[in-house]
Formats: structure tokens, sequence, C-alpha cells
């Protein structure tokens, strides 16, 4: 039996040459296709952290603005005059200022961080203000409703204002206070504005932190 030439070459198999082209092509797809797949990755990855920075923001303004809402709650509202027509610009209630919200600006160092500081109390009846009727303690008032033991007291007689706390409360009508000072009878009003309390926000870190302070007792989160 004759074997036949062109068969002989056919079944020779693949040449060096040809291997080491195939491989060739093979490896330049492997780069192209890795290099698409980093490039994929790399937009991804931009993509998801701008989402998640956004999503980040909207909560942090979110709970920012919930807060500044309330600001000053608690803060009573006179016929005459208001608590901010007070003539001690120190006065403070239960260890912070009165002022509702405040920006403090932090500077140009590097990292500084503006703070936003939001304050109002807790009292349910918003600081509603009633009439000292006595002089002495516990003071007689036409209602004592608005008020708890503990809570922070603003007093205010025109633009003269101090502030306290209540030690108790015996009855409807008459509510004790830490101190009486300077108040006159049926001219002195008192508010109750419960637990005075602070909220600062700052970014410490790119983290926004949130400080709160109720009667002196700052907690960090």
């Amino acid at each position: 039996m004759t074997d036949h030439p062109s068969l002989m070459r056919r079944e020779l198999g693949l040449s060096l040459i040809e291997v080491m082209v195939a491989m060739a092509v093979g490896l330049i797809t492997v780069l192209v296709v890795m290099q698409v797949l980093l490039a994929f990755e790399g937009d991804k990855r931009t993509t998801t952290g701008a989402a998640d920075a956004q999503t980040n923001g909207g909560i942090a303004l979110y709970t920012i603005r919930r807060q500044v809402q309330m600001a000053g709650f608690g803060l009573p509202v006179f016929t005459a005059n208001t608590a901010f027509a007070c003539g001690d610009t120190t006065l403070a209630i239960g260890g912070a200022n009165i002022f509702p919200i405040e920006i403090v600006d932090g500077g140009n160092a590097a990292g500084a961080s503006d703070t936003i500081r939001v304050r109002y109390g807790s009292s349910p009846l918003g600081g509603v203000p009633v009439k000292a009727l006595t002089l002495t303690n516990p003071l007689g008032v036409s209602s004592s409703m608005a008020c708890q033991a503990g809570d922070s007291v603003l007093l205010v007689n025109g633009a003269i204002c101090s502030a306290t706390s209540v030690a108790a409360v015996p009855d409807d009508t008459h509510v004790t206070l830490n101190s009486v000072a300077g108040i006159v009878a049926n001219k002195t009003s008192i508010a109750c504005v419960g637990q005075w309390r602070q909220f600062a926000y700052t970014v410490n870190n790119e983290r926004l932190e949130l400080a709160t302070t109720v009667a002196n007792v700052t907690t960090t989160t």
C-alpha cells in the first residue's frame, strides 16, 4: 500500500510557529479583556462611592434638618418680649446657651470643620409661661402643669432674665425652685423648658459626629 503525500502532511499537526502565533494572539486577547475588566471595576467603584456619599450625605442632612426644625422649642414667647430680650448675654439653661441655633467657624486650618449647634427643650408643653404669684419658695403659680422636678427654668421680667431649675412640684399651684433671686410677684414669668439640650454636628476625619449635651453631660456618636 502506498502512502499519499498530501495525507501525510495533514497528519503532521501544528508547527512551532503556528503555536507561537496562537499563544501571542491568546495573550493579547487576555490583556485586552483584563484592561476592559479593570476599567469597568474602576468605573463601578467610582459610581458606587459617589452613590454611597450621596446616600450618607442625604441621611446626614435629613438628621440635621429634623434637629433644626426643633431649634428653640421650649423657649417661651411673651406678650411684651421674648427670651432673647434678656439683658444678660451670658444667660444659660442647664449649662447651655439659650440661642436656638448657632454655626461656629472652624477656621482655615487643614482638617478644620465648622460646627452646627442646635438647642431646644424637652417640655411637652413647649415652655408655656406662667406668672409667679408669690416671692417665697415654693412659689405660688397659676398652674404648675408644665413643670417637673429637674426641669430647667427660664425666669423673665421684662429684659431681666435668669435661669434656674425645679427642685420639686408640691401641687398644681406651687413650684419649688433652686433659686428665686430676682423674682417679682405678678411680674415675673416662669417657663419650664424641660431638659435643655444641645446637639453639635461637626466633621472629624471625614466622619459626621454628633455631640449631645444634656445637663452638662456630653455624649459623642
